[in-house]
């Protein structure tokens, strides 16, 4: 026999199962009336129906029947920070395109001004899942309390989160580190320096920390340039270029690889190093983090360590389809950064590379042929002698 909670679920959701969507329920006071229970009964009936996607709830205005239809389309809701980055244009503009092919759910998105608060406009319902990439900084309680608390999921992109129970997905930040710092060692740099293009937040020092720790145990020294770039400056493109700018005027070139934590800010560095007359890869070589599609049509393009967002974005999609089908309650994807090499990276291993017998011949012979007709200029009587070796 079924006890008194468990009978009322069991009516109320039968209700629901041929309701129409968006059909709002009575409210809480007439069905403590009508099951002659407490509030807390029916709300904890409630919530249980919720955490199903049977129900979703409007604050101030009560319970509503989410369409279950078989042949409805999952509406997946994307909110990130209005910051102009061409990360940001090409994850949305990737889901808009994979909503139109997979044809199983529908896309949207809003981009928040610095005047608003992401925990205030996460909305409590109409959406299948939230999509969320957080402004830098740690993650607060705040937020988490309130996405802990939404009726839907929340899929957290590029942010460690831990043991926290959220989705996430994004990419190794400290193996991207690590990869940068492997392949300037790789190519002879010793003296290497890190370029803080993006506010400090977990991902960030993550990288920093990734470079630094491989490079010192590699034996390379490594200097932390840092910008004071954070969220929201209205003149950010100005920050990187002045702060590094004024960092080559101070020390001079102290340096030969460097590693810009993120390349979006590659063409305020190039800018700075061509205005000092500071060539790249010759007397400077970079490495980015972000595969950005800009980074090919630098010159000389940029080699950068990252993820392909495309496929990452094609990843959150696979993994959100799967738990929306009940596969698992949340889902945690760290996917590994990979190196992508073009002509911003010079070999200084070269310049110490042995010269083969027949090279060294060769360039004997020019050399002392040279030095003979000198010679015979400076005595002003070139035809008397003939030259041979």
């Amino acid at each position: 026999m079924l006890d008194k909670r468990e009978r009322i679920y069991q009516e109320i959701k039968q209700e629901i199962t041929g309701s129409a969507p968006a059909t709002r329920l009575p409210s809480i006071r007439k069905l403590m009336a009508r099951f002659e229970t407490s509030q807390r009964t029916i709300e904890s009936v409630a919530e249980r129906l919720i955490s199903e996607q049977l129900l979703y709830r409007r604050p101030g205005e009560g319970y509503f029947v989410r369409n279950v239809s078989p042949d409805r389309k999952y509406h997946f809701r994307l909110f990130y920070p209005k910051w102009p980055s061409e990360l940001f244009m090409t994850f949305e503009q990737t889901l808009f395109r994979l909503a139109e092919e997979n044809g199983t759910f529908e896309f949207s998105s809003y981009a928040l001004e610095s005047t608003e608060a992401f925990v205030e406009d996460l909305p409590q319902s109409g959406y299948d899942a939230l999509v969320v990439a957080l402004p830098s900084g740690p993650i607060g309680l705040d937020f988490v309390r309130k996405a802990a608390s939404l009726p839907m999921p929340v899929v957290l992109v590029d942010n460690e989160v831990g043991n926290i129970a959220f989705s996430s997905v994004g990419q190794d930040f400290y193996a991207g580190g690590s990869r940068a710092a492997a392949h300037l060692i790789a190519n002879g740099h010793r003296k290497l320096a890190v370029l803080v293009t993006e506010p400090h937040n977990v991902g960030v020092d993550m990288r920093i920390d990734g470079f630094r720790e491989f490079a010192e145990l590699s034996g390379a020294e490594v200097t932390v340039i840092e910008t004071g770039v954070s969220s929201w400056l209205p003149y950010w493109r100005r920050v990187v270029y002045d702060a590094l700018d004024g960092y080559v005027e101070s020390h001079g070139l102290d340096f030969t690889g460097l590693f810009l934590v993120s390349s979006p800010s590659a063409l305020e560095v190039y800018k700075v190093f061509a205005e000092r007359g500071i060539a790249i890869p010759e007397d400077v070589s970079i490495v980015g983090h972000d595969q950005l599609a800009t980074n090919e049509f630098m010159h000389p393009p940029l080699t950068a360590v990252g993820l392909d967002i495309v496929a990452m974005t094609e990843t959150l999609v696979e993994k959100l389809l799967a738990m929306m089908a009940g596969g698992s309650e949340f889902f945690q994807v760290r996917l590994k950064p990979e190196l992508l090499e073009r002509e911003s990276v010079r070999n200084l291993k070269l310049r110490n590379t042995a010269r083969t017998p027949e090279t060294f011949a060769a360039v004997s012979k020019k050399e002392n042929m040279r030095n003979v007709v000198a010679s015979c200029r400076r005595g002003g009587d070139e035809k008397k002698y003939t030259i041979g070796v």
